[in-house]
This record gives C-alpha cells, structure tokens and sequence, in this order.
C-alpha cells in the first residue's frame, strides 16, 4: 500500500476504511508472550511519547510503530499500565487518555456537517490574510479521590468459569466531586488567564442570581420586540430575512399541491404537506427563563455565572491581544450551552462575538478535549484524604493552579491547540468522510 503525505498527516492512497485502519497496525516481531515493558526505560518513555501523540487511537494502534521498532509486543492491560503507573523526565505525571467519544453510529446527514466543518477549519488555516483564532470552551466533571465509576464497572481479570462476582473488590467511592468549568484559545500571547471555575453550590447567591436572570429576561424581551418591528418594516435585514423564509415557504407550498393534484387528491387533502407562512412574532419568539436550584448547571445559571463573567470577557481579551485576526468561540451543542446562548442573545450582538458552526457528536473536532483528558493525568496524582472544606478548596485550588499556570500544561496546550494540530485532526475526519470511528 502507497502512502502520501497531506498536511503533514500520512494518509493511505486508497479510501477504504478497512485498509487505513490495517495499515495502521504493525505485525509483531515474534510470536509468543507479550514482554512487560519495564519502567524509566528508553522504550517506556517513547511509549508514553506515543500515547500523547495520538490521542485519539487505541492504546495498541496509537505504540504500534515504537513497539515494532523495538522489536516487541505489548498488551493492552501492558499499555494502560505504562500510561498510568509510568513516570519519566519527559512525562512526570500519569498518562490519562483524552475524552473518549461515545461515537454514536452517524447517518449521512451528520457526517455531511462534520465535512463541511472540517473543510471550513482547514480553509480557515490555509486562508490566513487576516489569521484565525478560536477560544474553546466546555466543561467537566472530575471524581476527586476513590473511582468515578460513571455507572460502569470496573475491569479486572478472573479465571475462566468463575463467578465474577464472587471475586470482585469493592471499589472505594470518591470523596466529592468538581464541576470544571473552563476555557482556553490557540492565541499563544494572551494577558488574560484562562479561566477555570470550579462550580459548587452556594446558596447566598442564589437570591442574586434570581434577580439578575429577571432583569436578563426584561432585557430580552425588549430585544425581541424590537427585532418584531424590525422584521415588519421594509428594507430592513430582519425584514429580508422573513421575505426569503416565506419566499421558500411559498414555493414548497406550490410543489405540495402539485403533487396533490398529481395524485388525484381535491378540496381540502390539495392542502396536505403545505405550511404557513411566519410571522415576526414566530420568527423572534419570546421566552421567559426561569432559574432553578439544582446539583447540575442550570441553563440561567450557566449564562450568568459562567458565560457572562467568565467566558466572554477572555473572548474579548483575546480579540484585544489580536486585532488582526477573526476569533470564533467553539463551544458543543449541548442543551445548556444553546440555553445560554439564546438567553444572551443582546449581549452576544452587542460584543460581536463570532461562533464557530461546530457539528454535533464531534467532541473529537473540540480540541480542549485533550487539554481536559491532559489535565486528568495531573488530577489523577492528586492525593485527596478526605470531604471537607479545607480539602476541597486546596484541590480547587490545584486544579486552576494547573490550568492557568503551570509550564508543562501550558507547553502541552500551546501544542494541541495550535492551528496546524487542529487542520490535521481536520484532515484525518475528512480522509474518513466525516466518519468519527478512526481505529476501525
């Protein structure tokens, strides 16, 4: 099999999936036992190279190569354990491996959306007349101490034919567990830090934040009655914007009853499958937002608390820092976030923040998921003895010490969220058309 080099990615000649994802994978050296790979080793350390390099592949496909230099094999049980229990100069921390998407089966129609969105991002890298840059948001959960099962179980090895559960080990549970709330951009010169909230309930400003989320709701109901009479008054763009969706309403309404007609149907069935036209008050809806107390993030409480303070804020210093370049805020699709969104509306048109149209179930075409999945090697270190207070704002503390200011995750960041990273990633979901199962 021929390979060719396109965007610095080494991509097989031919489009089959089966054959990429051969391609990929080494034929061991010698049959037999798998070696166990010793630590502060050369062959360790490249391992663990490895496994950062490509975060998005099996453990075995992603030390293929180092492993087929060497002239060993190595398990998957093997793997884990080097990434986890490992530590060398180049990597004192365990290794944990990036958010994992769920990958849902897509149909053609999603896989369409990240093609497009990938052939936009790599447009926008090779186009660079006046520069790009994206803030990326997204947040976490983190168990801190124990094992966050997240409903699982947890894997270990019995003998054939035994009861699994008469061996299993009872797991300890975490002590507590943080809400990351965090943000970071592919701009290297940034004076603003990056932010990181570690949400917890606090019930002293939940007052507060009631009354702020009326004087929101007041806001936005200004902003979509004036947006109403806009969309009434000719030559406006709001005015444009309901002409050309009614124009296409009209015309859909023609073909349907056609067809109707075509199919002999008369009276009211020449009606089947025709709409009517919006009006501006369905074109600008209004909705009241109401703000609820709960363990989760509320989409008001999201809006206020994170987006609003925190978010774009460091959006607009970036913008500041780079006047020169068109910044995008790339944020996933969640329910939440589009809550929020829609609640800030006015402010979002005010600021002139500009959003990057990132597809659904495309956590992989994120590039602050690595930062996260890189930021739980960190955590995964962190010793926590206990639930209380003290306990849990050193760890808050840490945890935004890491983000914001430690050299290693900044070097790391610097790395995976610079513009020829993110065109590669780009590239490779392109070179799968738009395919998010990328290790067959």
């Amino acid at each position: 099999m021929k390979w060719t080099e396109i965007s610095g990615v080494r991509r097989a000649s031919n489009d089959s999936l089966e054959s990429l994802t051969r391609a990929t994978r080494r034929p061991p050296s010698k049959a037999g036992r798998p070696v166990t790979v010793r630590p502060l080793t050369e062959l360790s350390a490249n391992i663990r190279s490895a496994l950062l390099e490509n975060p998005s592949y099996k453990y075995v496909d992603a030390a293929s190569d180092v492993l087929h230099a060497a002239g060993k094999t190595a398990c998957q049980n093997t793997l884990v354990r080097v990434a986890r229990e490992h530590r060398d100069d180049a990597h004192p921390y365990a290794i944990t491996r990036g958010i994992r998407s769920k990958k849902p089966k897509l149909n053609d129609e999603a896989q369409l959306e990240r093609c497009k969105y990938s052939g936009w991002i790599i447009e926008q890298s090779l186009l660079r007349v006046r520069g790009v840059i994206f803030v990326c948001y997204d947040e976490t959960s983190k168990a801190m101490g124990g094992t966050n099962l997240r409903g699982g179980k947890q894997l270990y090895t019995r003998p054939v034919g035994v009861n699994s559960n008469d061996i299993a080990v009872p797991i300890k549970p975490p002590k507590f567990h943080l809400m990351i709330c965090a943000a970071t951009s592919t701009a290297t010169r940034v004076s603003h830090k990056r932010p990181c909230v570690i949400w917890q309930d606090d019930d002293d400003a939940h007052a507060a934040r009631a009354e702020n989320l009326k004087k929101l709701n007041q806001t936005l109901r200004n902003y979509v009655a004036r947006k109403q009479a806009l969309a009434s008054t000719f030559g406006t763009p709001e005015y444009r914007q309901l002409r050309d969706i009614n124009d296409r309403i009209t015309k859909e309404n023609t073909r349907a009853k056609d067809r109707n007609r075509a199919e002999g149907r008369t009276g009211g069935g020449l009606r089947r499958g025709v709409r009517k036209l919006w009006t501006p008050e369905k074109l600008f809806s209004q909705e009241d937002f109401v703000y609820t107390r709960g363990k989760g993030m509320s989409g008001a409480w999201f809006a206020l608390e994170i987006l609003q303070k925190h978010v774009f804020p460091y959006y607009i210093a970036v913008r500041d820092s780079h006047p020169e370049a068109d910044v995008y805020l790339v944020m996933d699709n969640v329910r939440l976030h589009g809550l929020a969104l829609r609640l800030l509306v006015p402010e979002i048109e005010r600021l002139g923040i500009l959003r990057a149209p990132h597809p659904p179930n495309s956590p992989d075409l994120h590039p602050i998921e690595h930062c996260f999945g890189r930021l739980e090697g960190f955590l995964d270190d962190y010793l926590v003895r206990g639930s209380s207070k003290h306990e849990k704002e050193q760890a808050i503390k840490y945890i935004q010490y890491i983000w914001q200011e430690d050299e290693g995750m900044r070097r790391y960041m610097d790395r995976h969220l610079s513009m020829d990273y993110f065109a590669r990633v780009a590239d490779r979901c392109l070179s799968r058309f738009g395919n998010n199962n990328y290790t067959g």
